[in-house]
């Protein structure tokens, strides 16, 4: 009788321990969508703190929409409003630093041995990633908030008043601009970058319209209509995406749909979602299905020929941004967790790291990277 009770009193104790442990890890207890608990895989790497000051004092609300750039072996992003800093990860230093002004304004572009950085103050530079050596500089009105794009010729900026400007990509001098002429409104962090496609680069606006542009003279081919409710944000959000004829989008305002951008059909709707799941966060396109999620937490993967939904589930958690992986899809939320989810939509384990995540996870080799807004870089490896 006396083994019995040693013995249950063992695994009691373990048992809190164990869930104790999880706890301070920051790692939830998973329940699958059938009810069944799934043991947990913490894979957190390490943090790389690029600002260890300010991950000291935590001031609040702090956030980055900006994030960091891989590229090379190298870390490069803004560790405060006046600083851009590369870091070497393998030999754990700061390779240089450079003053700016303003901060990142949106995330950076790297190509090569060349970074293309949009710093809060209207400043758009070509930077040499080994040295941060500046290229050139093109100084805009307003600054850039959403991604940039470019091709072999231009640099394509989408200012905060949505204006597209195309800058060459040598000297950086404007080559041509594209005014939307809308409406100044709310100015949402998370619009798509603009995407080029056989000699036009597609502009999403905050209308809910879809603009198609020669990028030889900026001149406007055709513009969808907004086809949106009054009352609501209509931003084209996420990342918007071309795969044979169609371009495949979604927007704030819930439209799920795939728009044909070449061949008779040209700028009609291929196909849309036939009702609204919520606010619209993130998208992208991988191996035939295009992933949507939402701000309620919902997540889904739709057929890209004929738009039927595959499967949707609900993540109980505020997506942010997201990337579908060759195997997972990696997600983060408003209130700072992690989501590991398989290409069928289950939910695998998670982490909390206790901060705002306002970036897309970043891939640094065979590991994955989340940025947090004070400056933290949690790693998490995909190896097995």
């Amino acid at each position: 009788m006396r083994i019995f009770r040693l013995s249950t009193l063992a695994v009691l104790l373990f048992v809190t321990l164990n869930a104790l442990g999880s706890s301070f890890l920051g790692l939830s207890p998973l329940e699958s969508h059938w009810g069944k608990r799934r043991p947990l895989h913490p894979r957190r790497l390490h943090v790389i703190r690029m600002n260890p000051s300010l991950d000291a004092t935590k001031p609040l609300a702090q956030a980055d929409h900006a994030g960091f750039v891989y590229r090379s072996g190298i870390l490069v992003g803004a560790t405060d409003k006046f600083t851009l800093q590369a870091y070497g990860v393998p030999t754990k230093k700061v390779l240089w630093t450079a003053n700016i002004v303003g901060g990142t304004s949106a995330p950076i572009l790297s190509f090569g041995e060349w970074l293309y950085v949009p710093f809060g103050n209207g400043t758009v530079a070509k930077l040499e990633l080994q040295s941060g050596a500046p290229v050139w500089q093109s100084h805009l009105p307003v600054f850039s908030n959403r991604p940039l794009a470019k091709d072999q010729n231009y640099l394509y900026v989408v200012s905060a008043r949505e204006i597209l400007y195309a800058l060459d990509l040598q000297r950086g001098v404007v080559k041509w601009l594209f005014d939307p002429e809308l409406k100044q409104g709310p100015v949402l962090r998370n619009a798509a970058a603009p995407v080029k496609n056989q000699g036009y680069v597609y502009l999403g606006l905050s209308s809910g319209e879809i603009a198609k542009i020669d990028v030889r003279n900026g001149a406007l081919v055709w513009r969808t209509e907004s086809n949106t409710a009054v009352g609501a944000l209509h931003d084209v959000v996420g990342r918007m995406a071309v795969y044979d004829d169609r371009l495949y989008f979604c927007r704030s305002d819930g439209f799920v749909g795939a728009l044909y951008i070449r061949g008779p059909k040209e700028s009609q709707l291929a196909w849309k979602s036939p009702i609204s799941l919520g606010s619209c966060t993130d998208t992208d396109l991988r191996d035939g299905r295009f992933y949507v999620s939402r701000l309620t937490g919902g997540l889904e993967s739709y057929d890209i020929h004929t738009g039927t939904l595959v499967w949707q589930e609900n993540l109980h958690r505020p997506i942010t941004h997201f990337v579908a992986g060759e195997a997972k899809i990696f997600a983060t939320t408003s209130n700072g967790w992690i989501q590991f989810i398989s290409k069928t939509g289950v939910l695998e384990w998670e982490d909390r790291v206790g901060a705002s995540i306002s970036v897309k996870p970043l891939f640094v080799g065979s590991d994955v990277y989340v940025s947090t807004g004070y400056k933290n870089l949690y790693g998490y490896s995909l190896r097995n």
